[in-house]
């Protein structure tokens, strides 16, 4: 897996990005009125999940229910996977497992044609990051941002 680490303002300017290719103006051939398009974005406030599977399992059914929907870009809590330490009980960090479910999410995306921002743990030399994946509709990692 490919990716690297974004600040805040390239965030917004990828999703600004998708939001002005969404947002082009088209022109009615009827009326000769211009016409802006519109971008739909969810907000998935969803319970935690008992394990990082099942955790894995609930994003993305609510990508593919965000397909279904019309929704371009779903945004995920913070930590979601595998929940926001100190709220709960949490088993230690399993590195293993949370690749396994950011490669599922990615897959889910792709498939959907859905972008996804995901919020997840994630071990690293430098210690447990709270990281916000941003994963493009094609099912590419474009970034994270981490909040430490």
């Amino acid at each position: 897996m490919m990716s690297h680490k974004i600040g805040r303002r390239q965030v917004l300017k990828v999703l600004s990005g998708t939001a002005l290719a969404a947002s082009q103006v088209t022109v009615g051939a009827a009326r000769g009125i211009a016409e802006p398009a519109s971008l739909r974005i969810g907000l998935a406030a969803l319970r935690g999940a008992p394990t990082i599977p099942e955790g894995a399992k609930k994003i993305r059914a609510t990508i593919a229910e965000c397909r279904t929907k019309g929704v371009k870009i779903v945004c995920f809590p913070e930590t979601y996977l595998p929940g926001l330490r100190g709220d709960v009980e949490l088993p230690p960090p399993d590195q293993p497992a949370m690749e396994c479910a950011l490669e599922a999410v990615r897959g889910t995306c792709g498939n959907e044609k859905v972008n996804a921002i995901v919020g997840m743990e994630w071990v690293t030399p430098r210690g447990l990051e709270n990281r916000a994946f941003l994963i493009s509709d094609e099912g590419r990692v474009l970034g994270y941002q981490t909040k430490n």
